[in-house]
């Protein structure tokens, strides 16, 4: 999610890492990292961001990276996808899907708890190599509104929505996925401790289950990717901020456990 800048300088660097390890309704534990550079250009209305992520997986072929996060695509034993050419369960890394957005700011606090109301294109460039199983191999866009409401001089109460037009692979039909999520933010001394919980539709309606030798044996449903995160963001002394965060499954779809850092020379988000 991404909060409108009060004083933006002209642009932003972000470097960032994030994790997410669990086993994801498969027999085998999974870890999936990125670490991911942004520029973001600040105008007085808006803001365009482009993001490029160096991903990695330990168990490719059950779960592929998402720009909302990871994906199930089968359970059970070690699987793959028809589109992926290195064999079931393998570890591989390389460089992620590069993705731009433009956020439009169409209201911006102020006095009298005024809200802060974006909304948000993106486009992801799917530049992540699907044979390793990094990504699907094609082109998706997504767009969304982010609404905050300040309630008091501290306290914060956050919303978003998006809906996110999948490309669709070779032989396989991914849904179209809506996400959303809110929480509370609370702003104290130079510091944001912020709450917030998100949830993403499945990518695939049906996902197939694979034995031990990682042969198809039937297919399943799968849950919905649902997640809490806490976040705390502070103000260094030289005028950036450190993002840090944890994030915890409430479904079997999604990670046991997650951790982020991301350092900025502006705002974090």
């Amino acid at each position: 999610m991404s909060t409108p800048v009060r004083a933006a300088a002209a642009s932003d660097l972000r470097i960032g890492y994030w994790r997410w390890e669990g086993d994801f309704a498969s027999t085998e534990d999974n870890a999936l990292q990125s670490i991911l550079a942004e520029m973001a250009f600040n105008g007085s209305v808006n803001r365009f961001t482009v993001s490029v992520p160096w991903s990695g997986i330990d168990h490719a072929g059950n779960v592929l990276m998402t720009p909302e996060g990871p994906a199930v695509i089968g359970i059970g034993g070690p699987g793959k996808p028809s589109f992926q050419q290195d064999a079931a369960g393998s570890s591989a890394s390389g460089i992620g899907d590069i993705l731009v957005r433009q956020d439009t700011f169409l209201l911006k606090a102020g006095r009298g708890n005024r809200p802060s109301l974006s909304f948000f294109l993106d486009y992801k460039f799917a530049t992540a190599d699907q044979r390793k199983g990094l990504g699907t191999g094609e082109d998706d866009w997504g767009g969304g509104l982010t609404y905050i409401q300040p309630a008091g001089k501290a306290l914060q109460i956050l919303g978003d929505a998006a809906y996110r037009v999948t490309g669709d692979p070779n032989g396989i039909e991914f849904n179209d996925r809506l996400r959303f999520g809110f929480g509370i933010a609370i702003v104290r001394q130079g510091a944001v401790w912020r709450l917030y919980a998100e949830n993403v539709d499945p990518i695939l309606d049906l996902v197939p289950v694979y034995n031990g030798l990682g042969v198809p044996i039937g297919a399943a449903t799968i849950e919905d990717y649902r997640h809490v995160r806490l976040d705390l963001a502070y103000r260094t002394n030289k005028g950036g901020t450190v993002r840090l965060g944890v994030s915890t499954g409430l479904t079997d779809a999604s990670e046991d456990i997650g951790f982020l850092i991301v350092l900025s020379s502006g705002s974090p988000w």
